[in-house]
């Protein structure tokens, strides 16, 4: 019985060792910001640093942990101190480059990404990064480096989608289209794809595929009043405003705060000959943009 109790007791103890071991520890913390466990996420990295300060790893992933509770002061430091223990720490750099994009550093931002694709120019989470970052700012950039994701990982389906965003800035809407249709075949159940290659049909001059597009992200996600609103204005472009109001009337019960929705759907009843609803909803629309004003 004595011998039992011992076994056990060392049993447990290694046990107890090895989740004390700071690099467990640390990929318990990344496991937790995964499943949204921030708090978790900062105690796991803290003990880590506590066991071993020198864990570049833990500094990292504090840091990330910090931005996402917006404590940026605290984010900062940690990926300094992340950076100063391991100065070739690519993903420590686009930590560091988010953490200076959300407080305005755009600057600085741009620096802290491109080292880190200078430091990881292969590793496609880095390149994902800075390619969001450009997105907009330099769409040739963002175009590059999510092309050198695919490359890296073919099936990366966001890679795709950011890629078609890009093409879209730059008014290249069959580009786009390419793109957004690529990422919906490997994603096929993502609504957002269909949402995106639906504008670029759009703007295209391709108003059924648009439609099509719309429907099916409805299908995905009934209950976003954005999609109801933004397939009743193809609809209405193409002159089809019964279809167009009613979708209009989907997207303000989804969401009666909105003052664009009662604009649009104002000009929909006048084209219709409709004078007195369209006043009605010219002016709830003109109520609400003043309320929101406030």
């Amino acid at each position: 019985m004595k011998a039992l109790l011992l076994i056990i007791t060392v049993i447990f103890a290694l046990l107890f060792d090895a989740r004390a071991e700071p690099a467990a520890l640390v990929d318990e913390g990344l496991a937790a910001l995964k499943q949204g466990k921030v708090d978790d996420a900062v105690e796991l990295f803290s003990e880590a640093i506590q066991i071993n300060p020198g864990d570049s790893r833990a500094y990292c992933g504090r840091a990330y942990a910090y931005s996402a509770k917006r404590d940026y002061n605290d984010a900062m430091h940690d990926c300094n101190e992340a950076i100063k223990l391991n100065p070739g720490f690519a993903k420590a750099y686009c930590v560091l480059g988010n953490i200076y994009w959300m407080t305005g550093g755009q600057d600085k931002a741009g620096t802290a990404f491109d080292e880190a694709v200078k430091l990881a120019p292969n590793d496609p989470d880095v390149l994902y990064n800075r390619a969001l970052y450009y997105l907009r700012k330099d769409d040739e950039k963002t175009i590059n480096d999510c092309t050198e994701v695919i490359r890296l990982t073919p099936d990366d389906a966001q890679a795709y989608c950011i890629k078609g965003d890009a093409y879209f800035d730059q008014q290249k809407y069959e580009a786009a289209i390419e793109d957004y249709t690529e990422a919906i075949r490997l994603k096929p159940q993502t609504g957002n794809f269909y949402h995106e290659r639906g504008f670029a049909y759009q703007k295209n001059g391709d108003l059924d595929e648009a439609i099509d597009d719309y429907s099916r992200a409805i299908q995905l996600k009934p209950k976003s009043d954005t999609e109801y609103y933004i397939r009743g204005y193809a609809y209405c472009e193409k002159h089809n405003y019964d279809k167009g109001i009613e979708d209009y009337t989907e997207a303000i019960l989804l969401n009666p705060k909105n003052g664009g929705y009662y604009f649009q759907r104002g000009l929909a009843y006048q084209q219709e000959g409709d004078n007195t609803r369209s006043a009605q909803d010219l002016k709830e629309a003109a109520l609400l943009k003043t309320q929101n004003a406030h």
